[in-house]
């Protein structure tokens, strides 16, 4: 199954022309790779439209919008207990205000990489929305 949003083959780089860096191993390994995931989700909720694991474009509905961030928190379990409670306040977050912390998401952004101008260009506007 491709990923949605990690690694250079994954669907949002492929039809949008960036990604989240891929750390080695399984699950989320830092808290600054949920962040970068995170607002990319909510980033996908605010336009309304999203990739499925084909790659194919479909809407994006607030319970898919819901379940794709609780599944953040399943992956940081992988690694540690405290990772963990650190994502699942950062996912409550992004549900009651539909975007993360604006200071974490502009940090967190320094794991996103564009594959192209198409990339670059809406690595710009994901910026803009964090900044409204």
């Amino acid at each position: 199954m491709r990923s949605i949003y990690e690694g250079r083959e994954s669907c949002w780089a492929r039809r949008e022309g960036l990604y989240v860096r891929r750390h080695p191993g399984r699950g989320i390994s830092s808290f600054e790779q949920a962040v970068a995931i995170a607002t990319l989700v909510c980033y996908d909720h605010h336009r309304r439209r999203t990739y499925g694991h084909k790659c194919v474009r479909e809407g994006m509905s607030r319970e898919l919008f819901e379940r794709r961030l609780n599944f953040l928190i399943m992956l940081a379990g992988k690694h540690s207990r405290r990772l963990e409670e650190r994502v699942r306040k950062l996912v409550r977050h992004c549900m009651r205000h539909g975007k993360p912390p604006k200071r974490m998401a502009l940090k967190a952004l320094k794991l996103l990489k564009a594959r192209s101008r198409e990339g670059e260009d809406t690595l710009a506007r994901i910026r803009r929305w964090l900044s409204e």
